[in-house]
């Protein structure tokens, strides 16, 4: 009876087994937001470490390819831009895509990618689709600045509007697309932990989708019932609705909005139940 009492006593933490289909506790991970922001920093630093132009490679991407598609979308095919300038238009639908993709990538390989930290030591796994998440949003602040400095340009230039109470929704845009590249990540990592070969399926699959999403091209320059079937795509209505923010421009149907978050709903419940389930078996399948 004395040995019990002093085994209680040694440990401050006991880890159980997960019985619950949905068991996640949001304050443990709290307890390791130091975790979060240790690997934030060691993903931000080892990207551009060793470079010589540092953080400014976050602007590189998005700069070429907005110049891409200035070229061959805007003088070579002359696809409409809602009266937005083209470089605006061109460079926030990259910046946007470039955060989803980026983050959907990412996600979708956490185990694959850190099994090695998975295996040794015990912390709550959602830290680093977490710490994932925080460090593609830091990267999409960069290029903000940039679209930013643009913004302000055209502005005074008077050729864009003032922007309207419709600014507020930035924020709600970001952390919208936050959730669906997560939730889909998540759903994504439970398949791809099994059968590696179908990640290259997924990474081809994303390179079309940006096809099929309104990132080079608004909606209202898509015909008929095409025009449905892009509004279906879930990505569709905050990247209009980011358009909404700041030029106030849009034209998503509510139906859609409606139909987007419904969805980001359940890729973001479906995912973290796969996640939580995957967890405990993946260093076994690995």
């Amino acid at each position: 009876m004395e040995r019990t009492e002093i085994d209680k006593t040694e440990w401050d933490k006991i880890i159980t087994p997960r019985k619950k289909l949905f068991d996640l506790s949001f304050n443990e991970i709290w307890c390791y937001r130091g975790l979060v922001f240790m690997l934030v920093k060691r993903d931000f630093i080892t990207y551009y470490k060793q470079t010589i132009l540092g953080p400014l490679w976050y602007l590189v991407q998005p700069i070429c390819s907005t110049l891409m598609y200035l070229i061959v979308f805007g003088n070579f095919a002359k696809i409409g831009t809602d009266s937005i300038p083209q470089i605006l238009f061109y460079f926030s639908g990259t910046m946007l895509w470039t955060f989803f993709s980026g983050n959907f990538v990412s996600v979708s390989n956490v185990f694959f990618e850190n099994k090695g930290l998975f295996g040794k030591i015990y912390f709550p796994r959602l830290v680093v689709p977490i710490s994932i998440t925080v460090g593609k949003i830091l990267k999409m602040g960069i290029q903000f600045l940039l679209f930013f400095c643009l913004y302000l340009y055209y502005l005074l230039k008077g050729m864009i509007n003032l922007p309207s109470i419709n600014i507020i929704l930035f924020p709600v845009v970001i952390i919208w697309i936050a959730m669906i590249s997560v939730g889909s990540g998540m759903i994504i990592s439970s398949i791809t932990t099994k059968y590696r070969d179908i990640a290259l399926v997924f990474d081809f699959f994303i390179s079309l989708l940006m096809y099929a999403t309104p990132v080079v091209y608004p909606v209202s320059q898509v015909p008929g019932k095409l025009r449905t079937v892009l509004c279906l795509n879930p990505l569709s209505a905050p990247i209009e609705l980011f358009r909404l923010a700041f030029f106030d421009m849009a034209s998503i149907p509510i139906w859609s909005v409606v139909y987007s978050i419904l969805m980001t709903i359940l890729l973001l419940t479906v995912g973290l139940i796969v996640f939580n389930q995957n967890e405990q078996i993946f260093v076994d399948v690995i």
